[in-house]
This record gives structure tokens, C-alpha cells and sequence, in this order.
């Protein structure tokens, strides 16, 4: 038996199976600026 996953649990998994690839390969000298440009321009279409 699977246990019931919430839809919001599900779309942030998919959203770091989608942007962690991305992050991880960015420069190291924008990493730290990048993630939190990129989560703030993307966690209110996780949120809604």
C-alpha cells in the first residue's frame, strides 16, 4: 500500500528534481546569489 503523498509535497519534489541539476552546476562564485534569486522567483508557483 502506497501512503496518500499531499499535491503540494509532490510539486516541491518536482520543482528540486527540475532545479537542483541546475544549481549544483552553476558557478560556484553565483551560487549562493543564485539560489536564493532563483527560489524567490519560483517558490510563489510552488506555493499557489
Amino acid at each position: 500500500m502506497e501512503a496518500q503523498v499531499h499535491p503540494l509535497t509532490k510539486a516541491i519534489l518536482r520543482f528540486i528534481q527540475m532545479h537542483l541539476p541546475l544549481l549544483l552546476l552553476s558557478p560556484m562564485e553565483q551560487s549562493g546569489h543564485g539560489v536564493t534569486q532563483i527560489m524567490k522567483a519560483h517558490m510563489p508557483l510552488v506555493i499557489i
